[in-house]
């Protein structure tokens, strides 16, 4: 009847468009594994159960401190919450393991995460930290020099021609190995995997399914022709 070739070609039809994107769908699930991204901008720092380092008597942690409104005074907020900590000069060399030890940010000069991710990459060969994307609090440098001395301008001639030639960035980079690994860090990766039944269970429930269906439909072929037949006689 025309009706049951209609039903084997819907069947046929819904058979190749689940098994192409379940094969689909598992090829990419066992190559590309996604990596989430980390705090980004201080509207993450306020939404996420992130614990939030400054160091103390610097101008970062005195622009969250002073601030009366908007993001920056949301931040110093949640010291309400216990998620702020002011940590001493001069115990930075402790705040690496307190970084890999929780889920913990810092608000700090660029320069010195920089060189924390520098460090890490050479130590492990990997990533372990990163910057977010968005810049919160300028910090100028420069050189202080008496009323009308005729050497600042000198000099601030001379630091401008090292800034604009990028004698600063380099003298970073040949200090600093990796400085610039982990600051374009991808956010996915290709890896290899083995298969297993915990990848293909799919597989295996679209075929006990379609078993299932095709006896069901064969029961109830059976049962109308056997009514019909009946009906006959």
């Amino acid at each position: 009847w025309w009706w049951e070739r209609v039903v084997l070609g819907v069947w046929m039809l819904i058979t190749v468009v689940l098994t192409d994107s379940y094969a689909g769908n598992l090829v990419s699930l066992l190559a590309i594994r996604t990596i989430p991204e980390s705090i980004q901008s201080l509207q993450d720092l306020i939404d996420n159960p992130v614990q939030v380092l400054t160091v103390k008597g610097t101008a970062e942690e005195d622009a969250f401190r002073t601030a009366t409104s908007g993001l920056k005074k949301q931040v110093w907020d949640l010291g309400k919450q216990n998620r702020i900590r002011g940590i001493p000069a001069d115990e930075m060399e402790g705040v690496t393991q307190i970084l890999l030890s929780s889920y913990t940010a810092i608000i700090n000069l660029e320069v010195y995460q920089k060189k924390r991710m520098a460090k890490e990459f050479s130590r492990r060969g990997k990533c372990i930290f990163s910057l977010s994307r968005s810049r919160y609090v300028p910090s100028l440098e420069s050189m202080a020099g008496a009323k009308n001395n005729p050497l600042v301008p000198a000099l601030a001639y001379k630091v401008m021609q090292l800034t604009e030639g990028g004698m600063y960035n380099h003298w970073q980079t040949v200090f600093f190995p990796n400085l610039t690994v982990c600051l374009n860090a991808p956010t996915k990766i290709a890896i290899t995997s083995a298969l297993a039944i915990r990848n293909i269970w799919g597989m295996f429930t679209v075929l006990a399914g379609g078993y299932i269906l095709g006896l069901m439909v064969l029961c109830l072929e059976c049962c109308f022709r056997g009514a019909s037949h009946h009906n006959i006689f």
